[in-house]
């Protein structure tokens, strides 16, 4: 009973971690060009200055085809509704998020989202998830490693140590240390 809560608080840490890091990585556009003369501040130089935001961009998308809410909020949402134990908002979200994703960032949703499914002891669909972000493509290398681990403790909670030793050999590959894997037993 034990190790089943510590796998589910680990995927959690990680997901958490994961979704904070990228965040914190993420800036706003600098625009300025002092070749072709344009002056334009960094953002949040003078913040006495109000700045007005233009799009400049038109998408070709009609109004009932735009996806609805902004990736990073609903990200955040689905957070809070987690911290809530309102697991069945906080999949709603995760999804909302997911269908607004960009290739670049759908694995952190998916890779939420079987965070919390593992949380709620639905395996099966937390294997399918961490499954889509790992054959996406689009999942950055270092954290393919992470997910091969996650996959891998799902799937060793479900008696498949073939697979799990599978993940957990491409994990080590990928560089995951050798700490994260101590408590899955592979010959």
């Amino acid at each position: 009973m034990y190790e089943k809560y510590a796998m589910k608080l680990l995927l959690l840490i990680f997901a958490i971690v994961l979704g904070t890091a990228v965040h914190a990585q993420t800036y706003a556009p600098y625009t300025g060009n002092k070749a072709n003369g344009t002056a334009v501040s960094k953002p949040g130089s003078d913040k006495n200055k109000k700045t007005k935001v233009t799009v400049t961009e038109k998408t070709s998308l009609k109004e009932d085809e735009k996806p609805k809410g902004d990736f990073q909020d609903l990200m955040n949402k689905a957070v809070e509704q987690l911290h809530q134990k309102d697991y069945q908002k906080a999949e709603g979200f995760y999804t909302q998020a997911l269908e607004v994703s960009t290739p670049e960032t759908a694995w952190r949703a998916l890779m939420s989202r079987a965070t919390l499914y593992a949380i709620m002891e639905d395996d099966k669909k937390a294997i399918a998830d961490l499954t889509s972000a790992i054959e996406s493509g689009d999942t950055p290398q270092k954290q393919l490693a992470i997910i091969y681990i996650s996959r891998a403790r799902l799937l060793a909670n479900n008696k498949n140590m073939d697979l799990a030793c599978k993940d957990v050999a491409k994990a080590k590959a990928l560089g995951l240390p050798q700490g994260f894997t101590i408590d899955i037993k592979c010959m």
